[in-house]
């Protein structure tokens, strides 16, 4: 298979950023300190999810947002700190790929639920910034993923029709958001394969080296 899209937007966490695992890890230990059972299929179906939707879905299934609240800023210090102590590291791949897009003058976007601010900061750090001509952070929009909305906005601001775009996620919630808003898909999960019936028509690949040979040079 070979894609010729106008843009090319890629999630954050879990897709460039090899965070997932992170992330998990910090889910794990704040629950544990709060005295909070955590499963990790709860864990995976929230993956994509911004702070604001993720603390409304965890209030339905504890005891209130007050608890919610007080986990997800627990976990955001743990992970923050585990951050501090490991770096940030790409998932296997990215810098490839990106190269190679870049070399096409592809227009390149991220859309990520994570804040405008704390993506601009992670994306510095891990030497990526340069690459991308647009950032949507998720507290720029009004409905996260897996709503559509922040995938529009991205197709947008780089000035090309969403339909002709390609979208890299890494989770069911941002498979989802990138598929209504009526892109081509490509799923490269860090945690394993999620298994959905929204996702019979992404392209599943292992790693981000496979996707190079989507986009032939001189396409």
């Amino acid at each position: 298979m070979q894609l010729n899209p106008e843009g090319v937007i890629f999630d954050l966490d879990g897709t460039l950023i090899a965070s997932e695992g992170i992330y998990r890890d910090a889910w794990r230990q704040a629950a544990r300190e709060l005295g909070i059972a955590l499963t990790d299929e709860v864990y995976a179906r929230l993956i994509g999810l911004n702070r604001h939707d993720t603390i409304i879905k965890l209030a339905e299934m504890w005891s209130g947002r007050e608890q919610a609240e007080s986990f997800v800023d627990l976990s955001q210090h743990h992970y923050d700190t585990m951050v501090a102590k490991q770096g940030h590291a790409l998932r296997p791949g990215v810098r490839s790929l990106l190269d190679h897009l870049a070399r096409q003058k592809m227009p390149l976007a991220v859309a990520t639920s994570s804040a405008r601010q704390l993506a601009l900061d992670t994306l510095a750090a891990a030497k990526l910034t340069d690459y991308f001509q647009v950032v949507v952070g998720g507290d720029e929009i009004a409905r996260g993923k897996p709503g559509p909305e922040i995938y529009l906005e991205a197709a947008a601001r780089l000035g090309c029709n969403p339909t002709s775009c390609v979208a890299f996620e890494d989770s069911v919630n941002g498979a989802t958001a990138a598929l209504w808003a009526g892109m081509t898909v490509v799923l490269v999960p860090e945690l394993g394969t999620p298994a959905h019936d929204r996702l019979a028509r992404v392209i599943r690949l292992g790693d981000h080296n496979a996707a190079i040979d989507l986009f032939p040079a001189g396409n």
